[in-house]
């Protein structure tokens, strides 16, 4: 295990092009809103929804793009300024449970290192390591986080913990429980 664990910098990624780059399946949730997930491992890390239930009508999601999703049938939808969004609230309006399939890649140590000029081709950080990915892992959303928990439980001191996914990354203290 290393004693620092540092994660580069990665380039922006178009919201809309990581979008339209995959194939969906659709579901209609409780709302009458239409959900598309995507048709690949870690799909939790692809769900998109329309903005309204009317799925003509025109939301603020993408600033209001129009987006082309080719579902799994390869029949088009045209999503209306639809949101990118989350699989609580995919599973809150349709049922479809996708919690284990994001895709992160974090770790978790004593003490967290932030972007300097002396590692600019770094985003962050953790020092101390005492639990690192080797690689981008499936699982939950806050498979990471929940891991710092029972570290620091274990330990009974507070740890750092350092995330990135898909959608982004996050970092920040854990406390003992």
């Amino acid at each position: 295990m290393t004693k620092t664990w540092l994660y580069p910098r990665t380039g922006m990624i178009s919201g809309q092009g990581e979008a339209m780059a995959n194939k969906y399946h659709m579901h209609v949730g409780q709302s009458g809103k239409a959900w598309f997930v995507a048709d690949r491992e870690n799909c939790a890390d692809h769900i998109y929804c329309t903005a309204y239930a009317d799925w003509d009508k025109t939301g603020k999601g993408f600033a209001g793009a129009h987006l082309p999703l080719i579902l799994v049938d390869d029949t088009q939808f045209i999503l209306k300024g639809g949101w990118h969004t989350n699989s609580d609230a995919l599973y809150a309006d349709t049922g479809v449970d996708v919690f284990d399939r994001y895709l992160t890649f974090g770790a978790v140590g004593l003490s967290r290192l932030v972007w300097s000029p002396e590692n600019p081709e770094y985003d962050m950080g953790i020092d101390q390591v005492i639990y690192a990915d080797e690689e981008p892992k499936m699982g939950s959303f806050n498979r990471i986080k929940d891991i710092a928990q029972q570290l620091a439980n274990e330990i009974e001191r507070k740890v750092y913990y350092s995330v990135k996914s898909n959608g982004g990354g996050s970092c920040g203290p854990v406390n003992p429980e």
